[in-house]
C-alpha cells in the first residue's frame, strides 16, 4: 500500500487531463500514471506467476486463499487498486483454469473472491466500484481504470 501510495500522490492533475497517458508524448506529459498502470500489470503477474509457480497440488490452493485474504486487507484499507491487480492476478487464465485447485479452496475464500469480483464487475462502466468509491471516506489509493 505504501509503494502504490508514493506512486499515486505523484500524480499531477494535468496528467489526467485529455488521455496523456495514451497519447504522444505520454512519458513526459504523464509518467506517474504510466507508472501506476506499470506497477499495476506488475503485481498482477507476480500474483498470477506465484500460484503458477507452485508445484504441490496441495499447497497451491493455500496460495491462492493468501492472496484472496491480502485482497481483502487491501478492500478494508481503501486501497483499491492492490485489491483490483491482486483480483486481476488470480483471475488471469493460467489461473482460472486450474479447476481442481480452485475447488481445493475454501468456501469462505470463494465467497470472498466473488465479493470482490463483483466490486470491480466492468459492466456498466464500473458502475458498483464507481458508486462503492464515492462512500469512500480517505485516505485510500483508487483504482485508476
Amino acid at each position: 500500500t505504501l509503494l502504490e501510495y508514493n506512486i499515486y500522490k505523484k500524480i499531477r492533475p494535468s496528467e489526467c487531463l485529455n488521455q496523456a497517458w495514451n497519447k504522444e508524448g505520454k512519458e513526459k506529459n504523464a509518467p506517474n500514471i504510466l507508472a501506476m498502470i506499470s506497477r499495476f500489470n506488475e503485481v498482477s503477474n507476480w500474483v498470477a506467476t506465484q500460484i503458477i509457480q507452485v508445484k504441490n497440488n496441495k499447497f497451491r490452493p493455500k496460495v491462492i486463499q493468501f492472496f484472496i485474504e491480502v485482497a481483502e486487507k487491501c478492500y478494508q484499507m481503501n486501497n483499491l487498486n492492490a485489491m483490483l491487480e491482486i483480483i486481476s492476478g488470480l483471475n488471469q487464465s493460467s489461473v482460472n483454469r486450474l479447476k481442481e485447485t480452485w475447488a481445493a479452496v475454501g468456501s469462505k475464500q470463494i465467497q470472498n473472491f466473488e465479493t470482490l469480483n463483483a466490486l470491480v464487475s466492468n459492466k456498466f462502466n464500473y458502475k458498483v466500484l464507481r458508486e462503492h468509491i464515492s462512500h469512500l471516506s480517505p485516505p485510500g489509493v483508487p483504482y485508476l481504470g
